[in-house]
């Protein structure tokens, strides 16, 4: 398998996440340790209104802890995302041959594709999700179902993994027709990553949702010979540099 790296972004993000992160926790203990310097020093002092220097202090301190809390769940999900497409990457290079090339963050007017996979089996485009709990889709869209520590049961969206993978795809469709390719049949799927997510999927169309171990059985089927992917591997490689 030919990987090609297009962009190292989640890398990139997670560490800059954990950077503020850490600056801002040093802010939250230097906040604190001045809240009480200041008291020690308006008793001292027998400052007759402390309360505006105090006050200050007071929302320096915890407007600091909502950044420090708010950053470290951006360098969990970006930590998350890398878990995710590490685990994707290490599965895929199981199956696929030395014909396959995989690109990594294929840029589209709408952001990006994960992976792409071009080989002479087929042409697929592959979003790549980390979420634990129980991945639901139904006509209501995307749900995500956990357990909390209190064995309290809870429902949150998770976006539309599908509906963003089919805009990117119809997007690619379109560009490589108008680099002389057509009738590229695209597949798309969901990859769902976490060891501890399951899947209830009803009347999803146009993509596929899987779990990593479903990979194998989900690329066949698609041939396209060796000279189309050879256009299309050469017109991504066109658009990656451009």
């Amino acid at each position: 398998m030919n990987m090609i790296h297009n962009s190292t972004y989640l890398v990139r993000l997670m560490k800059r996440h954990r950077n503020l992160t850490v600056l801002c926790f040093y802010m939250v203990v230097l906040s604190y340790l001045s809240f009480f310097v200041l008291i020690s020093v308006l008793m001292l002092t027998d400052y007759k209104k402390p309360v505006p220097f105090v006050a200050l202090s007071i929302f320096t301190f915890f407007l600091f802890v909502y950044l420090c809390y708010k950053e470290l769940n951006k360098w969990r999900a970006a930590a998350n995302g890398v878990t995710g497409e590490d685990t994707f990457r290490d599965t895929l290079s199981g199956i696929v041959d030395n014909d396959s090339v995989v690109f990594h963050s294929v840029p589209t007017y709408w952001g990006d594709i994960d992976y792409l996979l071009v080989s002479p089996g087929g042409v697929y485009a592959f979003e790549i999700k980390h979420h634990s709990g129980h991945i639901c889709y139904d006509r209501a869209g995307w749900t995500r179902t956990k357990i909390s520590g209190g064995g309290v049961a809870y429902t949150g969206g998770i976006g539309n993994p599908s509906g963003q993978l089919t805009r990117n795809i119809l997007w690619l469709k379109d560009y490589l027709n108008s680099e002389g390719i057509d009738s590229v049949w695209i597949n798309g799927i969901v990859v769902f990553t976490h060891p501890s997510a399951s899947l209830s999927i009803k009347g999803l169309k146009h993509v596929m949702a899987i779990r990593p171990h479903e990979l194998e059985v989900s690329l066949k089927g698609c041939e396209i010979g060796t000279e189309k992917a050879d256009q299309i591997r050469k017109a991504i490689e066109k658009l990656r540099e451009a």
